[in-house]
């Protein structure tokens, strides 16, 4: 086992015929993180205005005053619109993930395993993606209101990182056996995926957790960046956690291949 994850590890760091493919898949995350951060700040400045300004109409409602609370209860129609423009956000920040995020999973794949079914590969890349993310979501904010409610030593922050860490475990299994399943055989894939996370696990979970510490080792080099005087810093620090998301997908891709011979 440890063999395995040592070999693949190497093996990350030796695709020399690749290099071509690596850049563009460096190129694909800058563009996924710039265009996804760029959507998200937008829509979260767009909601909190339409949240302040609902909040101030009801202020100033006279709840002594029948016809002041009659005339006024056309403002709470804006709660609608804040329901509807979340809705569009969600969509949009899906759509923006999975169909970026499906063109950088199927290149390195290519990269790994030389298959090339792109148009097969996205659409399966798509249904996957919105099979785990939206129950995960709905799943935390289920969570996240008892916590509230019942005030469970407010673990709210780790329940939020369990749902992400376990969630994203499964994802990467089940978009590495893409090219193993055709889409009418989704309920199998999606089986087999659970299985070899749960069989496979010696390998795969100190694999991930390989990937995860280097992720936000990366990250966090940013973080100390930021306030270095010298522009060059952070801007390495900047290609160094684009480079490292590249790699991990190489290195998980390669070390499900080596699992699975």
């Amino acid at each position: 086992m440890r063999s395995i994850i040592l070999k693949s590890l190497k093996q990350s760091f030796t695709l020399e015929d690749r290099k071509f493919y690596c850049f563009l898949l460096f190129l694909f995350q800058a563009s996924f993180i710039i265009l996804f951060s760029y959507f998200f700040v937008r829509f979260y400045i767009n909601i909190i205005e339409l949240l302040g300004s609902m909040i101030e109409s009801v202020s100033k409602i006279d709840f002594d005053n029948v016809v002041s609370i009659s005339q006024s209860a056309e403002l709470f129609s804006g709660y609608d619109e804040i329901i509807k423009y979340f809705a569009i956000a969600l969509a949009v920040l899906y759509l923006t993930y999975a169909l970026i995020n499906s063109i950088i999973w199927h290149i390195s794949n290519y990269c790994v395993s030389g298959e090339n079914n792109f148009w097969k590969y996205n659409l399966h890349f798509l249904i996957l993606s919105f099979i785990f993310i939206f129950p995960a979501y709905f799943l935390f904010r289920i969570i996240h209101g008892s916590l509230i409610n019942f005030d469970f030593l407010s673990p709210t922050k780790i329940v939020v990182a369990a749902i992400i860490l376990i969630t994203w475990y499964f994802m990467m299994i089940s978009f590495a056996l893409i090219n193993k399943y055709k889409i009418k055989q989704l309920k199998k894939h999606l089986k087999q995926t659970f299985i070899i996370g749960y069989r496979k696990a010696l390998i795969l979970i100190p694999t991930y957790l390989i990937i995860i510490s280097a992720i936000l080792l990366s990250f966090y080099l940013i973080y100390l960046a930021q306030d270095s005087i010298y522009l060059s810093a952070l801007l390495l620090s900047v290609f160094l956690f684009l480079w490292v998301l590249v790699w991990s997908r190489l290195y998980f891709l390669i070390t499900m291949r080596n699992i699975q011979k």
